[in-house]
């Protein structure tokens, strides 16, 4: 995991992920409404959501295995509950289907939290919980930048 601003110098991270951002930022994607936008097809796509957060214990945690994914705060605030421990085997087909796994929760969370235009970067096998909420349960305006990676 890699947590930063999009508003900050983004020269330290790994090119790819870097041009990623910058083309969410130079297509004005944040500014559209709710849905997918495709940058280059499925191996690079954005994901605009509104949401509510919810309490962290009504949350699942997930992790994916071919999707690096950017989540952008855009307005609100979010706290992510994540694990430094690997995320183990698949007790579902959906990791295989749908690229996405959820499960209760992650070993030892720690918690994150995201103002906006802070992003988190997970990478394939990494355990978080998204959409939980920092004080009380609130709305959220988020990117999540897709990027395929295996």
């Amino acid at each position: 995991m890699i947590v930063g601003n999009i508003l900050a110098p983004l020269h330290w991270l790994p090119v790819t992920v870097r041009q990623a951002i910058e083309r969410f930022k130079v297509n004005k994607i944040r500014e559209r409404p709710g849905g997918r936008y495709a940058i280059d097809g499925d191996r690079l796509f954005v994901l605009i959501s509104d949401d509510m957060t919810e309490p962290r214990e009504a949350r699942l945690a997930e992790y994916h295995m071919h999707y690096l994914e950017i989540h952008i705060v855009l307005d609100g605030r979010e706290g992510i509950a994540f694990s430094c421990h690997p995320a183990g085997h698949a007790g579902n087909n959906w990791l295989v289907e749908n690229d996405v796994v959820f499960i209760a929760e992650g070993q030892q969370e720690k918690i994150l939290i995201l103002e906006p235009d802070d992003f988190a970067i997970f990478w394939p096998g990494e355990v978080y919980k998204p959409l939980c909420a920092v004080d009380e349960p609130a709305r959220l305006r988020k990117a999540i930048i897709k990027m395929w990676v295996k």
